[in-house]
């Protein structure tokens, strides 16, 4: 009875909308993703870009503007399988939970490392993981939710967006498919953009798949108004792309970039006001919260 009761909780905090409190001009979505354990710059050279320190100074810099801001992480937080991955992975979370993401869309690399830690991850985090057409096989649930649901105070305005995310059918392995189950993301997406047409603003969809197949599913979801993409892009600030007005957006590989959109209200009405990807350079100095993580 009490398992029922847990079990019955879990879905109550999967479906259940989480609100943003105050209010802003503007909206800005920032995300990130494919860090592939890679933590911070190896400093073999100068010039380097990328790192979890910089990431929490240029986040930091827009909340110590009063700008309203959702970070949000793609997937691939880990490269490899082993016990120092799975630190890494539990430091990253915990980073991006003080840097205050809202979300961890499911990767291949995130599942192969350990079902197990994913479980650990999904309780303990301050992130939400999410994945809308992933379910992991174990007899512990891990807290894995379809969708979140955000609300928000824009310009005197509520604004409700809906973050769904995919991981690629093509990115799995054999020995993944023996502990979750995968269903094919259109198929996953249909019921639940259907659903959230009327309950949200704004549709965003975290596509962890190749980019062509990102623009695809762009074309069968034109409700959709961002798609956050990757895969293995290197070069993300020429690879943002258009379908249907819905931008296409990447944040690289690596943790050396990061990306930004920014929304208005106008009349009710959400507007996208720019969506761009910046290098993590040298001028967004290292925070002293994640030296002293990282330590």
């Amino acid at each position: 009875m009490k398992a029922n009761i847990g079990f019955l909780v879990i879905l109550l905090f999967a479906f259940f909308p989480i609100k943003v409190y105050g209010s802003s001009e503007s909206l800005l979505i920032v995300f990130s993703g494919e860090e592939t354990g890679n933590l911070e710059p190896c400093g073999c050279y100068e010039g380097q870009i990328g790192g979890i320190s910089r990431r929490y100074t240029f986040i930091d810099s827009f909340r110590k503007k009063k700008d309203l801001i959702l970070p949000v992480s793609l997937g691939d937080i880990p490269k490899n399988v082993g016990r120092q991955d799975e630190i890494k992975i539990e430091i990253f979370c915990r980073a991006i939970g003080e840097m205050g993401y809202i979300l961890h869309n499911l990767g291949e690399k995130d599942i192969e490392i350990d079902p197990q830690l994913l479980n650990y991850l999904s309780h303990t985090s301050k992130t939400v993981l999410l994945s809308s057409n992933v379910q992991l096989v174990d007899s512990f649930p891990a807290k894995i939710n379809q969708y979140v649901l955000k609300e928000c105070f824009v310009s005197g305005h509520i604004l409700k967006i809906a973050f769904l995310g995919i991981l690629s059918k093509s990115l799995l392995n054999n020995s993944i498919l023996e502990y979750i189950n995968v269903e094919d993301p259109v198929q996953a997406l249909k019921p639940l953009v259907k659903q959230l047409q009327g309950k949200a603003n704004l549709i965003v969809l975290l596509s962890h798949a190749p980019l062509a197949e990102s623009i695809e599913i762009a074309k069968y979801f034109p409700e959709v108004g961002l798609i956050i993409t990757g895969h293995n892009i290197e070069e993300p600030i020429d690879s943002i792309t258009y379908i249907n007005n819905t931008p296409i957006a990447s944040p690289g590989i690596e943790g050396k970039h990061i990306g930004i959109a920014k929304y208005s209200m106008n009349n009710a009405v959400v507007e996208r006001k720019s969506v761009e990807v910046v290098p993590l350079e040298s001028k967004y100095k290292d925070s002293r919260e994640m030296i002293s993580l990282l330590k």
